[in-house]
């Protein structure tokens, strides 16, 4: 089933809660909503359900307007954050209850039930109450009451916030397979940026109430079209410097200080016009080192070295300006002193309009820029 939302919008009072959100979501895909609290998400998820009205704009499924449509005539399957078992029941009853407005026969639900168990690996607790049950069994009775109505659309509410990391973890990963498997289209909600690049085959960002950009987990992560995006997906975040761009000298001037005191300077990729920019850089793409190997090398402070064990991520400090440096190595937790090399090729250097936050050329195209930053 294919869902398209057009021109969606929410208030609750005069408490704007959506804003305008237009997306198509094809058949069959695993399609994530993301983005803090309080950006609407889960509103989203509602209001396809029917739980709650848009205030404006529509809603299709396969082409058919469901924008009025009752949530039982919408053929569709939820997943909540907490689970909603029915204390009294076993497993297979939770699971069978999802199935009585199907109007299917006991041999039917039977086997519904027992294929929905199999699925998620609880064949042998079907006759268990959930107090019985671990936090990641509960999760998975959850899922089985949703594939076991076989909706051709499912909807998942952070239904994994409530377990352990990793637990967590692991119920992603039998979540995809259970997509895979199933091929329904699957709408899902987190606010954990790593669950939706690790699920998601397209990853709606969400803040303020409205879409900031929409892509595969490798389009948002390399080409963010904006300041919020590239924060807020990647894990350590990107490194933000407020630099200026001289594209005369091909220079670029971060706000440190090389080993003389002088401003700190690194080369500029060609395209970039003379201005003010917010510069973002990856953790991974920070080189850093004991001793100086460039003449745009940077120095800095040692300020914290995390140990992942195979890598680290190194905090370090110049002028006052802290970032994080993410290398695939042991780096010497006793280092004081380090030199930083930060990247120069284009695709390693993201420039941000300082007043729209706009990647450089999403503002360009739509301030008309041609000489720095309007």
């Amino acid at each position: 089933m294919a869902i398209q939302l057009t021109h969606l919008t929410k208030h609750f009072g005069d408490t704007p809660v959506l804003d305008d959100i237009t997306a198509t979501i094809n058949e069959g895909e695993f399609y994530v909503l993301v983005g803090p609290s309080g950006s609407g998400k889960s509103t989203i998820l509602r209001i396809i359900a029917g739980l709650i009205p848009a205030t404006s704009g529509d809603i299709y499924f396969d082409d058919k307007k469901v924008t009025d449509a009752a949530p039982k005539d919408r053929h569709l399957a939820m997943v909540f954050q907490n689970y909603a078992l029915l204390p009294f029941m076993s497993v297979a009853e939770n699971i069978r209850f999802g199935l009585h407005n199907l109007h299917l026969s006991t041999a039917d639900e039977d086997a519904r039930v027992a294929d929905a168990l199999q699925m998620v690996h609880l064949s042998d607790l079907a006759d268990r109450k959930p107090k019985e049950l671990s936090g990641g069994q509960q999760q998975r009775v959850a899922v089985a009451r949703a594939i076991a109505t076989q909706a051709n659309l499912v909807l998942m509410d952070e239904p994994l916030s409530n377990l352990d990391a990793q637990l967590r973890t692991e119920m992603r990963e039998e979540l995809v397979e259970l997509h895979k498997a199933l091929k329904m289209t699957l709408i899902y909600v987190t606010h954990d940026q790593t669950e939706a690049m690790t699920m998601g085959e397209r990853i709606m960002v969400l803040n303020d109430h409205r879409i900031q950009q929409v892509g595969t987990p490798l389009e948002l992560y390399n080409h963010p079209q904006n300041a919020f995006v590239a924060t807020f997906i990647g894990s350590p975040k990107m490194n933000m410097f407020t630099v200026t761009v001289d594209a005369a000298a091909k220079t670029i001037t971060l706000p440190m200080v090389d080993e003389d005191g002088r401003p700190a300077l690194i080369p500029l990729p060609a395209g970039i016009p003379s201005g003010t920019y917010q510069l973002g850089v990856r953790p991974e793409k920070v080189r850093l080192s004991l001793a100086s190997a460039s003449e745009y090398d940077v120095p800095v402070t040692v300020v914290n070295v995390a140990s992942l064990g195979r890598a680290s991520n190194v905090a370090v400090k110049n002028s006052d300006v802290e970032f994080i440096a993410d290398i695939a190595e042991q780096f010497p937790e006793d280092a004081a002193k380090a030199f930083v090399t930060f990247p120069t090729a284009a695709a390693d250097l993201h420039f941000f309009a300082p007043d729209t936050g706009l990647a450089v050329t999403s503002a360009a195209e739509k301030a008309g820029v041609t000489d720095g930053i309007a």
